[in-house]
């Protein structure tokens, strides 16, 4: 038993917002309120006060009656006027699939799988209608959602189960047993039947009820507590599995029996499982139940006896439902819970153990004991083995959202973590507010609702925020999103249900905005997957005996075009290949070849002829379906001649220590000179250029509308690379490790000691990597620069290639595949006949692109099945 809890705390909030909060105080006025009415009533049994009542009303009759009727009228305007309808009612999709748990199965992704990925939008529809609150999370199958209501009110609370039209929000039907309650439990789906709880947190005595969705929601059976349904149930092989807080964990046969009573299976009593909150999960004949407060343990049950198979007891209680995959169940846990959090619970059981009359010392001891942080823990299901604990800022409310190659979860600290399966972290981002519900998963992005009303859509690769909008502006949102159709799904505590969102109508048009696809991109900015294992798919040129051109700067990639540069001897200029067999499509020479990468979007191209030092270099601009030059400008021979293109300017430097912004026709918009050499390709952030220079040393910012400074700070240690920037963050290389300084105003963040960097930095989500120039291959986490993965035996000075879920580097003799998830290095291509490569890796669709010594250019991916 935990000595710091005392089991009268709630789980959920019962009145939230101001319209509750006014209705509490009317009910502690009511009293006096009552007791002024019953004195004038008193007075009128005197006779004479009657008769003088009478008179006076009978005088005022007139005014009276069309008073009234105003009153009557306006009601009836108003519950006319503002009563918002629901929307119309389409035929029911046939479905496939069901929604047998909290989450709809065991990875709890919250999402249909076909669904598209809402990233742009606002209100589709909202049902408010016939209840305004909504704490439980929708079910959704077809064109069909699920969900139950919790209307609060002083002297009583009210729920239902309604079906609505997905599309519409229109009422397909509504149902509920006899007074049934407010309801926090989430429905769960299998086949025509529905199960859900009832209740919030104070009530006793909360029902478990079945219902038939295909006929109208009518009520199979219903079953009485001895405390509050606060969990979703687990559907599986006609059973249904649920926690009732106090009374334990029930098992029920979904059939009722011939007299149309439930049929109880087992029942596990609190006493021995205490606080069963959490959301069960069923898998292969076996139970998951996590256990709360006086229960802090995750425990496995026969899901046809009820009896215990092994218990794994846990330093906090378990709240967080469990997830599953890949042979491995995940938990999340901490002190705290919907109401109160770890601090809040703290300074309540203090007070009441210095009411008890407990001493300082023994109330000092408790206070050291206490951990507000809170853990996620994955376990191996078949030997119960904890794999691993990873720390988190506060406790974990909602389920661990399991994919394929990590797991997701937030706290009530308002943060979002992104884990390898190995327990290494991969991102993190924050709300700056608690989350208490439980992600959402597509197979793009990562939805999150803070606590104080808004939506959050997240880049699953890497956390970065795509879009975000307002639920509303009142009261706890404690509804978990559901994806479906293209849309978010989620309750509000007092707007209804909401359907938000919409896929993107219009996607940015493509770009590969300078040296390796822009700052970071490593030759890798659309985040593609790359295959376990690399095969030469093939060469340019293609035939035996051509002349094998040479190659030194990364090819740019924009949908279905690679764009090449050559520096000659052989061919100078560059070529534009197909990228899903290397045939050419056109080539635009140069005098002077190309040895800087090109720049690309859709329909342009752009360059810088020659390398420093040669006389007559010039920046050209093409079309790029047809290589046409549509104009060029001088570069003097000293300038780096690095180029780098936006959706409407294109950015160079023209001459030492002078960037030029032109636009798409050539026309100067800005020149700025920055009075020192650039260290490397500037990095675009938004509306900002951020530069790293040498001869003095600095670190800048500029306006990427005028070109004007905006801050300007000197560096201790010379900067060897461009910048990268990720969040509030600039990163560059310099001659002892990797250097991070804030964005907002330059100021040093980390420099981590890894080692020489001449060569460009890379990102994959909260990682960066590169190769020193000693030859070792090096990942940081760019919060603290602390280093997570070296391996030797790197090509030095050839950057690595992130992807999804892995970094690919070259060695002397091989492209060797670090997996982030494993933390092992092994072998992608064998290289050994090829030469030197001579340019740096990138990705054009799947596959991956390398210049070579002897084969020329070679395209590398998957074998085809």
């Amino acid at each position: 038993m935990n000595a710091f809890f005392s089991t009268d705390l709630a789980v959920v909030p019962i009145l939230v917002g101001p319209l509750q909060m006014l209705l509490q105080m009317l009910a502690t006025m009511l009293p006096a309120i009552l007791l002024g009415i019953a004195s004038a009533l008193l007075a009128l049994v005197k006779p004479r006060t009657f008769k003088l009542a009478m008179r006076i009303l009978w005088r005022l009759k007139g005014c009276l009656l069309l008073t009234l009727a105003v009153i009557v009228g306006a009601v009836f305007v108003a519950v006319a006027t503002f009563r918002k309808p629901t929307g119309p009612v389409s035929q029911a999709e046939t479905t496939t699939h069901d929604w047998p748990a909290f989450r709809g199965g065991a990875q709890r992704t919250g999402a249909l799988a076909d669904s598209p990925s809402p990233v742009e939008g606002g209100i589709k529809w909202a049902f408010a209608s016939e209840a305004k609150t909504f704490h439980s999370s929708p079910a959704i199958l077809g064109n069909r959602l699920y969900v139950t209501s919790a209307e609060v009110g002083v002297f009583s609370t009210r729920g239902a189960i309604y079906c609505l039209d997905a599309d519409t929000g229109g009422v397909v039907w509504k149902s509920a047993p006899e007074d049934f309650r407010a309801t926090f439990s989430s429905p769960s789906i299998a086949g025509k039947y529905l199960v859900t709880g009832e209740g919030l947190h104070t009530v006793k005595d909360g029902r478990i009820s079945c219902l038939d969705i295909s006929r109208g929601g009518a009520l199979l059976w219903s079953y009485r507590t001895k405390s509050h349904v606060e969990s979703s149930a687990a559907i599986a092989n006609g059973r249904a599995y649920i926690g009732a807080g106090d009374d334990g964990y029930y098992c029920f046969r979904l059939e009722p029996d011939a007299q149309g009573q439930p049929v109880l299976l087992w029942h596990l009593p609190g006493d021995k499982y205490p606080d069963a909150e959490t959301d069960p999960l069923v898998l292969e004949g076996r139970v998951y139940l996590g256990l709360g407060i006086n229960g802090q343990a995750l425990v496995c049950v026969d899901a046809a006896s009820g009896r215990e198979l092994w218990r794994v007891p846990t330093p906090f209680p378990v709240f967080s439902p469990p997830a599953i995959a890949r042979g491995k169940i995940f938990i999340g846990m901490g002190h705290g819970d919907f109401m109160f959090s770890a601090e809040d619970l703290l300074a309540r059981q203090l007070d009441a153990r210095r009411a008890a009359g407990a001493s300082e010392a023994h109330l000092a001891e408790l206070t050291q004991e206490w951990k507000t942080h809170g853990e996620v823990w994955c376990i191996d299901l078949a030997t119960q083995h904890v794999d691993w604990r990873f720390k988190t800022d506060r406790t974990v409310l909602g389920a661990v959202v399991a994919a394929d190659d990590r797991v997701f979860f937030a706290t009530r600290g308002g943060t979002v973590y992104s884990v390898g399966f190995d327990g290494r972290p991969l991102a993190t981002w924050s709300a700056h507010a608690p989350l208490l519900a439980s992600p959402a998963l597509t197979s793009s992005h990562l939805y999150v609702t803070s606590e104080s009303g808004r939506l959050f859509a997240l880049d699953r690769a890497n956390l970065q925020p795509a879009w975000e909008t307002a639920l509303g502006a009142a009261g706890t949102f404690l509804s978990s999103p559901a994806i479906a159709r293209g849309h978010v799904y989620v309750g509000t505590p007092e707007d209804g249900l909401l359907c938000l969102g919409q896929s993107a109508s219009t996607t940015a048009p493509p770009l590969w905005a300078g040296h390796l696809g822009g700052a970071g991109a490593g030759g890798n900015p659309e985040h593609a997957a790359l295959a376990e294992r690399g095969a030469v798919l093939s060469t340019w040129p293609a035939k035996p005996g051509d002349v094998i051109p040479t190659i030194t700067a990364p090819a740019a990639a924009v949908k279905n075009r690679i764009f090449v540069p050559l520096a000659g001897p052989a061919q100078r200029g560059v070529v534009c290949l197909r990228t899903d067999d290397a045939t050419q499509q056109w080539f635009c020479e140069t005098p002077l070849g190309v040895s800087t990468s090109p720049a690309a979007s859709a329909k342009h191209v752009v360059f810088v002829e020659g390398a420093k030092g040669n006389a007559g270099r010039r920046l050209h601009f093409l079309d790029a379906s047809s290589g046409v030059k549509l104009w060029s400008v001088e570069v003097t021979a000293e300038a780096l001649g690095l180029s780098a293109i936006t959706a409407d300017a294109v950015l160079a430097e023209d001459q030492p220590g002078r960037l030029t912004s032109f636009d798409l026709t050539g026309k100067v918009q800005w020149r700025v000179s920055h009075q020192s050499r650039l260290a490397g390709p500037p990095a675009l952030a938004d509306a900002l250029i951020i530069a790293t220079t040498t001869t003095p040393d600095t670190l800048l910012a500029l306006d990427a509308g005028s070109g004007k400074d905006l801050w300007r700070i000197s560096v201790s240690e010379s900067p060897l690379t461009g910048p990268i920037t990720h969040r509030i963050m600039v990163l560059f290389g310099t001659p002892t490790g990797i250097a991070a300084h804030s964005i907002l105003d330059g100021k040093r963040l980390w420099h981590a000691p890894v080692g020489e960097i001449k060569r460009d930095l890379v990102l994959c989500g909260d990682i960066v990597a590169t190769v020193t120039a000693a030859g070792e291959f090096v990942t940081l986490d760019t919060t603290t620069g602390a280093v997570r993965a070296k391996q030797s035996s790197a090509t030095p000075n050839l950057p690595p290639i992130p992807a999804r879920d892995a970094f690919l580097y070259a060695t002397p003799t091989s492209l060797a595949r670090y997996d982030l998830t494993a933390n092992t290095s092994e072998l992608w291509l064998a290289t050994p006949d090829f030469g030197t490569i001579t340019s740096p890796l990138i990705m054009a669709g799947s596959s991956v692109w390398f210049a070579t010594e002897k084969r020329g250019l070679i395209r590398a991916g998957a074998i085809a099945k």
